[in-house]
């Protein structure tokens, strides 16, 4: 049987060993096993930015993965879960609501209780079923009682409200990187607005009840239709709808307080409008 690749995200960071044990382990049970990770610098106890995480990386990665989250949240609430997802790749995490987007966007195929009290107490367990699973020692079946994909932990990923030329929304995670925010509306709802490329739109992004963002700005196919150091709206690559500045970070300049608490990227509200004018059209006047 060919074994599976093994993907690891976490907040454990690299200043000491605790990722690294995480990789000990899985080649403890099996020294061939193929192990990749994604991301070891996760906001610590974030389950929202690991929820973004798992659903931007573990749809590149080939059937039968198994994906290893291991983000926990402070406050507890981190029941050991795996689930089965419609591509037969297991997620192997904290129902904490890392689940959350992938829910949101795929759906899952089952969902069970990781039952942990067959792993050696030296070893994690996470990295040590990863392990017995990627090598064909154990099935998914075996991992422990089932529950209902209904009754996973999931945080609020406000849903998308769309009218003709209205759309109101939420933020489900913001691309550090660069400083772009996903939206909680999808490309394909957004398109049942009548929003077109070369609109402008007026976008409202409030937070309990405080503006932390109203522009009129353009609604375009890429960042070359914005200026430099302009805000933009777009077609995400994560299938969702972007709201980014050009060449400069978005949630630097607007949206500070976005890890107090932490997953408090959830709290944001956006609604956007179609404005009379297109931006192309005002682009070509001033000319």
């Amino acid at each position: 049987m060919q074994k599976k690749v093994i993907a690891i995200q976490s907040d454990l960071g690299t200043v000491d060993g605790r990722a690294a044990r995480l990789i000990g382990t899985i080649k403890r049970v099996d020294a061939s096993l193929d192990v990749c990770v994604t991301e070891n610098k996760c906001p610590k106890g974030d389950a929202v930015v690991a929820s973004t995480l798992l659903y931007s990386s573990l749809p590149f990665f080939p059937e039968g993965t198994v994906y290893l989250s291991l983000v926990e949240r402070a406050e507890g609430g981190n029941p050991p879960c795996a689930a089965l997802t419609n591509d037969n790749k297991i997620i192997l995490t904290p129902d904490n609501g890392t689940l959350t987007v992938w829910i949101h966007r795929y759906g899952l195929k089952a969902l069970r209780h990781l039952n942990t009290k067959s792993c050696p107490a030296e070893m994690n367990p996470y990295a040590y079923f990863a392990a017995q699973i990627a090598r064909g020692a154990v099935s998914y079946e075996s991992l422990g009682e089932s529950y209902p994909v209904s009754q996973a932990q999931t945080f609020a990923m406000y849903p998308p409200t769309v009218g003709p030329g209205t759309v109101e929304c939420g933020i489900f995670s913001v691309l550090e990187n660069f400083g772009n925010l996903n939206l909680t509306v999808s490309i394909e709802d957004f398109d049942r607005s009548g929003i077109q490329a070369g609109d402008r739109v007026r976008v409202t992004i409030e937070r309990s009840g405080s503006v932390r963002f109203d522009q009129i700005i353009p609604y375009d196919r890429s960042f070359g239709f914005a200026e430099l150091g302009a805000s933009i709206l777009f077609n995400g690559s994560s299938g969702y709808l972007g709201l980014g500045m050009n060449q400069a970070s978005f949630a630097n300049a607007y949206l500070k307080d976005r890890f107090e608490p932490a997953g408090a990227v959830a709290e944001y509200r956006v609604r956007i409008v179609k404005q009379t004018q297109t931006f192309r059209a005002i682009e070509r006047k001033r000319k």
